[in-house]
């Protein structure tokens, strides 16, 4: 057997770093960051509605509901966009926080209706946003 063969052989428990960039790089040309960025906002506004009436409805806010909308987000972003940068990680964060916000904003809307004996959509439309 030649010892040149036996040095640069690989051991079974050992990554190929050099197959493992090919592969990497052969997964670039896939991706599609506009398709995750959509994808990503439906999955938001989806989270967030969730958010809101199961928070509406039970009268609680459950705190694991934020892992729920970052699992909703981030799951969309990735098999949506096939992303592996950055870029798509970052995105997911963001996107999971704003579902985050904008699922508080929805419940205390919902919270302020009921109060008030408004329709939802009464109550959304005839709030002060003004700073």
């Amino acid at each position: 057997m030649n010892e040149d063969h036996v040095k640069t052989e690989i051991p079974k428990n050992q990554i190929d770093f050099r197959k493992l960039d090919k592969y990497i790089e052969s997964l670039r040309p896939e991706q599609n960051f506009n398709l995750a960025v959509i994808a990503g906002i439906a999955a938001t506004l989806i989270g967030a509605i969730a958010w809101a009436v199961i928070t509406v409805a039970t009268e609680y806010q459950i705190g694991f509901m934020a892992v729920g909308v970052g699992l909703i987000v981030g799951f969309t972003i990735r098999e949506a966009g096939k992303g592996i940068d950055k870029k798509f990680g970052i995105l997911g964060a963001s996107l999971a926080l704003l579902g985050c916000l904008l699922g508080n904003f929805l419940s205390m809307v919902g919270f302020i209706s009921a109060y008030v004996e408004m329709s939802y959509f009464e109550t959304l439309i005839s709030m002060d946003y003004s700073l």
